[in-house]
């Protein structure tokens, strides 16, 4: 609603019957993406390209937020009982669809300026390397995306900091970057982003932490940069519902030097599952490398030495 009559703005709905969701559909033109309002890990996230796939999707995250909602939402009433919301439970997002690069930007408002990092992070989804579910399977750091469209990339952050009036916090920015050039606003949360400090402080020394504290307290922060090296963050989803019967492979990845951040979520016995039907990521990890490119190829190849057996 903030960002209705910016450029960077990508159409959406929000709807709360199945009907709804339809004529919304309709409107915008399929495919379409039908999410949650609230969360994370891009859980409960489905591209939709017509009417019978909308009506399935919309009944299925539906009943997975019902039954999952409680550990997958975040409980606004019990920390901020005066702010208004959408109730996940009740409401979703129809959006229209748009193919383009993700790319992220954390960022540091504060009373009268907004700090930037400069470093530009790619996110590269399950769908583009050939898996089909909707996770982010990797983040890396740095990410050049030439000085124009870089200044862009910033510019449309700042817009939209300024339009949300945030005032000391950190702030997690996910941009659409398309065919074209063109830059649109993905998501903008007061977060610091998913394993972004980890990143940031092995790549460039910095953190993010230090700098969000100096903003809090209304200090001008102290961001200097020192590149040491190029990292990837990569989370392992399984394809397929069900219950862990074996993991093997960690080990491995735990005991390489350029690893570093491993954490595993779930365990033999725990149930699992793709993204979009709600699960949460099994393991993660971190990976250095000389460049983004071989850090990148690493981690996904490291990513397949993990393997998990579901009954």
């Amino acid at each position: 609603e903030i960002l209705k009559d910016s450029e960077f703005n990508i159409r959406s709905e929000l709807v709360e019957t199945e009907e709804e969701a339809v004529k919304a559909a309709k409107r915008l033109k399929y495919p379409v993406i039908i999410k949650n309002t609230v969360g994370a890990k891009s859980l409960f996230i489905k591209k939709v390209e017509n009417e019978k796939e909308l009506r399935k999707n919309f009944r299925e995250i539906k009943e997975g937020i019902k039954k999952q909602s409680a550990e997958y939402t975040l409980n606004f009433k019990k920390f901020f009982p005066k702010i208004k919301y959408h109730d996940p439970k009740k409401h979703l997002l129809i959006e229209k669809f748009i193919e383009g690069k993700q790319i992220t930007v954390v960022s540091f408002p504060g009373d009268k300026k907004i700090w930037h990092i400069p470093i530009l992070c790619r996110v590269v989804t399950a769908k583009e390397s050939g898996i089909a579910d909707t996770h982010l399977l990797a983040r890396t750091i740095p990410y050049k995306a030439g000085e124009v469209l870089t200044e862009k990339i910033f510019q449309a952050s700042e817009d939209t900091i300024k339009r949300l009036k945030t005032k000391r916090c950190g702030t997690h920015i996910e941009l659409l970057v398309t065919e074209k050039n063109e830059v649109k606003i993905l998501e903008i949360t007061t977060r610091l982003g998913g394993f972004r400090p980890e990143m940031f402080k092995e790549a460039y020394g910095i953190n993010l932490f230090r700098i969000l504290t100096e903003v809090a307290v209304g200090k001008t922060p102290k961001i200097k940069l020192t590149k040491k090296c190029a990292v990837t963050a990569v989370e392992k989803f399984h394809s397929k519902s069900g219950i862990i019967k074996s993991i093997t492979g960690v080990k491995e990845i735990q005991a390489r030097k350029d690893v570093f951040g491993f954490k595993q979520a779930s365990f033999i016995g725990d149930e699992t599952g793709p993204a979009s039907k709600g699960h949460r990521a099994i393991c993660s990890f971190i990976v250095k490398g000389k460049t983004s490119k071989t850090s990148h190829e690493k981690a996904l190849k490291y990513l397949k030495k993990i393997r998990i057996i579901v009954k």
